[in-house]
């Protein structure tokens, strides 16, 4: 899966909304006052024990919202329609910004591009 902020797309060309993403890492006692903190820290030993290398990303849950080969979206997740426009929301904060899907991928395959050090 490739991580485009808010979405995954697929090998195969299927999108997913992100959903949680932990990072695996070693097994140690962490003194977490929030359950939440805990099933993530759980999580991550989880993905560690299962050989999952330290540091990648293990993206948990995600929401399918495109099969590979079907041109339509679900309008889920992150997706929203703004004015008969495919927009993403940032953020699940009411009032968070929209960006249109198209420029929003864009500009996140851009960055991909940029941090894998290649150029189109």
């Amino acid at each position: 899966m490739w991580p485009l902020g808010q979405l995954l797309l697929g090998d195969d060309e299927s999108l997913f909304a992100a959903g949680d993403t932990v990072t695996p890492r070693e097994d140690r006692p962490i003194g977490y006052t929030s359950e939440r903190q805990r099933a993530r820290d759980e999580l991550r030993t989880m993905a560690s024990r299962a050989g999952i290398p330290i540091g990648s990303a293990v993206h948990i849950d995600p929401q399918l919202l495109r099969r590979p080969g079907e041109p339509s979206l679900t309008v889920a997740g992150p997706l929203v329609e703004d004015g008969g426009v495919l927009a993403v929301r940032w953020s699940t904060m009411p009032g968070a910004a929209l960006r249109s899907l198209a420029d929003y991928l864009e500009e996140r395959i851009e960055l991909l591009i940029q941090q894998r050090g290649t150029t189109r």
